[in-house]
């Protein structure tokens, strides 16, 4: 019996995490402005929901990494070495992921509020230009920071 069977296909995973990914810049059905206190809501919901996917996807790659192979092909050692997560740079994914989602989003929701409620482009740019970067810092000192000199990372 094929893993993929089992586990699940990774296709679906991505497929998944792009829905959820898009659900964020849309607001439910019950609430008719894009930047209700409901919408909000919805958003941050979101993105924890996101965060908790991708902690159960390492997780789940970290079962299946110790999952013992199929003898006839051999010992796949390999295979636990590339599959298996490393958890300081998983954790230092998600919350960098939680901590840049959300403070793009509120930006977004400022830009429309109080800046101007239309070129949508103006407000991604705006909000990703700010998002994008502290993503990439925190990803980084959380990850390498204990590890190597300040200087390199």
């Amino acid at each position: 019996m094929r893993w993929s069977v089992v586990v699940g296909d990774t296709r679906s995973i991505w497929w998944l995490y792009a829905v959820f990914f898009l659900m964020i810049r849309r607001p439910p059905r019950s609430t008719q402005s894009r930047s209700s206190a409901a919408s909000d809501v919805y958003k941050r919901q979101v993105i924890i929901c996101a965060a908790v996917i991708n902690l159960l996807m390492a997780l789940l790659f970290w079962i299946v990494a110790r999952i013992p192979g199929d003898p006839n092909v051999g010992p796949q050692l390999e295979f636990a070495k590339v599959l298996s997560p490393v958890w300081r740079i998983v954790t230092a994914s998600i919350i960098a992921e939680v901590i840049a989602e959300l403070l793009d989003t509120e930006i977004y929701r400022i830009w429309v509020n109080k800046v101007i409620k239309r070129h949508h482009g103006a407000r991604v740019l705006v909000s990703n230009s700010l998002s994008i970067p502290i993503d990439s810092l925190i990803f980084v000192w959380v990850a390498f920071g204990g590890i190597y000199n300040p200087s390199v990372v």
